[in-house]
Order: structure tokens, then sequence, then C-alpha cells
């Protein structure tokens, strides 16, 4: 997992100039999209979260609100929730991504078999900026048990069976042709089907030599479906904070 930037180049005479470019992102804080409305924000990067196809992902991470806000002086609370899938209880180390240095926020964990954690968003820094930031929750697993390509052995025994249907039909055809060249008695039909069984016998050479190969790739398959330890990652849908200037002094009477 990574995050992405596109950059456009542009020349004004002798100089090229670089600018950043600036992506729509529609994004929705919450599964129930179709009563929960999604919100239109730029943005000068995205996330790109690759992995395996097949193989369920061990936790979801999502904020409680999408939308969070407090004062410059105060600090907010995030609760950051899991939704695990079944059977998976580890710990997962929770941290913010996409926030500004003037924002900081220690890293949390949410704890084997529970389902949330609060983060502390602190709003105290005096060169805080008042304005809408968006950023990211992240959440870091360890030693999760993965196999590595689920899809791979299902190919692999596919086509070993495939191959196996054809050596055996060949099997059977030269077989039948042998009996057959061995009762004919005209010699032209001898030829033809000593000819016939040739092929044959070339065809079935090579059907059997790839099946042999199919069952070593099945075998390979198999090893490397076992499970495995892998560090993994996810990433929550882009949150919103708002941070509203620090409240006046209210004039002394």
């Amino acid at each position: 997992m990574s995050s992405v930037r596109l950059r456009a180049t542009s020349r004004a005479g002798n100089t090229i100039v670089e600018h950043p470019v600036t992506l729509g992102e529609i994004a929705t804080g919450t599964r129930n999209q179709p009563f929960d409305p999604a919100r239109v924000r730029p943005t000068s990067a995205w996330f790109l979260q690759v992995r395996d196809d097949g193989v369920a992902v061990p936790v979801v991470l999502r904020g409680e609100s999408s939308d969070v806000h407090g004062q410059v002086g105060s600090d907010v609370k995030l609760r950051v929730k899991a939704e695990r899938s079944e059977g998976f209880t580890d710990p997962v180390a929770v941290s913010v991504m996409g926030l500004p240095r003037e924002i900081p926020v220690a890293r949390a964990t949410i704890a084997k078999g529970k389902s949330d954690v609060e983060l502390t968003l602190s709003l105290k820094n005096g060169k805080l900026r008042p304005g809408t930031y968006t950023f990211w929750v992240r959440g870091d697993l360890t030693k999760v048990k993965r196999p590595f390509d689920p899809r791979a052995l299902a190919l692999a025994e596919a086509k070993q069976k495939r191959l196996a249907t054809v050596a055996q039909q060949l099997s059977k055809e030269l077989e039948e042709a042998r009996k057959a060249l061995k009762e004919a008695k005209e010699e032209a039909n001898r030829s033809e089907l000593a000819k016939r069984v040739a092929s044959l016998e070339e065809r079935h050479k090579k059907a059997v030599a790839l099946k042999k190969q199919a069952d070593a790739q099945v075998a390979s398959a198999k090893k490397e479906a076992a499970p495995r330890d892998t560090n993994f990652a996810v990433v929550t849908m882009p949150l919103k904070l708002r941070v509203d200037p620090r409240p006046s002094n209210p004039s002394k009477k």
C-alpha cells in the first residue's frame, strides 16, 4: 500500500514548471451507501492498496464519523472501529496519515479481540491554521496467516485434470489402433493403420509428458498455497477534520 501522487509539467520559455495534479475524490464514511450521501472533495493524492484476489481481508477499518471538527487549542476524539473477518482476532496497530505535523496523533492499538480504539487529535499547536484537512487512518497487522495465491492451486489442478483426460483418451485410441493393426489383413489398410499408430504414440507421449509437468505444478502450487506469516495494512476511507479558529477573548467590561 502506498500514496500515489500525479504531477504535470509545462514549459514557460526555457523553463520547465512542475504542477501537482488535483484529483476529484468521491467517498462515503459508511457501508450504508444507498442512504448515506457520498462526499466529493479535491485531493492531491490517493492510496493504492493491493491484496490477493479471492482472499478475505482480515479487518476493515472505519472512522465512527467521517467528519470531525474542533477548535484550535483543543483536542478532538475520533473512535476507530474494526470490522473483523471471521476467525481474525489479532491486535491492529493504528496510526494517522495525511495530517500536518502541527496535528500530532499518538499511535494506538486495537487490542486482541476488541473492535475499536479512541484516537486523540491534538489541535494545541500555536502554528496550526484553521481549515479543513483530509486524512486517513491506517491499520497494520503482523504475521497474518495468508496463502500466497489461492487461485494458482485451482488453476493447476484444472490443468492437471484436463491433461489427464486427454492422455487417457489418447491411450484408449492408441490401444484400439494397435488392435486394428494387428487384425488387419490387407497391406493398404496395414500401412494406414501403422501411420495412425505412430501418430497416436507421439501424441500420447507428449500428453504424458505434459501431465507429468502438470503434476509437478500442482505439487508446487500446494506448497505455495500453504498459509504463511504476512504483514498486512489497511486504510479507512478518507476522513475530514474541520479546525475552527480559537475563540476570541470576551471584551472586558
